[in-house]
């Protein structure tokens, strides 16, 4: 017997197809968003409200990630384009109501660095921060 329950998934393609900046909502997480980018459209998605809040992002390459988290995510990850030039693309997890806090996003770091390590595709910099 599943135990399935139907869902609701709203993708903004800002524009207009899969290779640009993306908000991802999905009915069960209440106020939750999440965005995706590739690098050449960072600077758009640094210019939405959701990059000027509390959360985690993931830089991403096809064999390498890192996770971060910041209360200022626009800040953070305008560091990372000068600072790492190896990912490609980024993405954000915050909330609409900007109700995650530093322990919050603590927490959420942990937990995606350790689901990294896992599958052995961390970045050296994160392998430095949890040994």
């Amino acid at each position: 017997m599943s135990t399935a329950k139907a869902k609701t998934i709203n993708l903004l393609l800002y524009e207009g197809d899969l290779g640009g900046v993306i908000s991802i909502e999905d009915s069960s997480w209440n106020s939750g968003e999440l965005y995706s980018s590739p690098r050449d459209s960072v600077s758009d998605l640094l210019d939405t409200d959701a990059c000027n809040k509390y959360g985690v992002y993931l830089l991403l390459s096809k064999d390498k990630v890192y996770v971060g988290q910041s209360s200022d995510l626009a800040k953070r990850i305008t560091q990372h384009t000068i600072g790492k030039d190896w990912w490609e693309s980024v993405v954000i997890l915050t909330t609409k109501d900007d109700s995650l806090n530093h322990s919050d996003i603590d927490y959420l770091e942990t937990i995606l660095i350790e689901k990294a390590q896992k599958i052995n595709r961390l970045d050296c910099d994160n392998r430095k921060k949890r040994q």
